[in-house]
């Protein structure tokens, strides 16, 4: 094998290496932003004691997971910040996962569903915060 053979073959082995390296490394992955809004009717009115219940799903790491909030005397509700460790290579085989389960129909990001329910209003569901307006929530 000659000289500049070798090198190449070195480089390119470098180079993979590397990117090995590079797709194990771990980071947080935010499935959902914290979130501040306040709860109110169509005149603007906040609705103390009003329920809210955040659904949230990654579908390449199959993590799901739901919590319950009760509003505040304000109609404030604070949902946390929500994250995993991960890394590129987990979320690829997951990804590779759920296209063999699934089919070409997969779907391999997060969502979020915030549900909201207060007495003598029908339920409100927001998809990932859409509907948000100004930190608020009109039902």
């Amino acid at each position: 094998m000659g000289i500049l053979k070798k090198r190449k073959f070195y480089l390119y082995a470098a180079a993979l290496g590397l990117l090995v390296a590079c797709i194990n490394v771990p980071f947080d992955l935010e499935f959902t932003p914290e979130r501040h809004f306040q709860v109110v009717n169509s005149d603007g009115h906040p609705l103390p004691g009003a329920i809210v219940r955040q659904i949230w799903y990654q579908y390449s790491l199959r993590e799901r997971g739901e919590a319950q909030f009760q509003a505040s005397n304000k109609g404030e509700v604070l949902l946390p910040r929500r994250t995993v460790q991960t890394s590129i290579l987990a979320l690829f085989r997951g990804a590779i996962n759920e296209i063999r389960e699934t089919g070409i129909h997969a779907s391999f990001f997060s969502d979020e569903d915030i549900i909201v329910l207060a007495d003598g209003y029908p339920p409100h569901i927001f998809f990932d915060g859409k509907g948000l307006k100004g930190g608020r929530a009109v039902i």
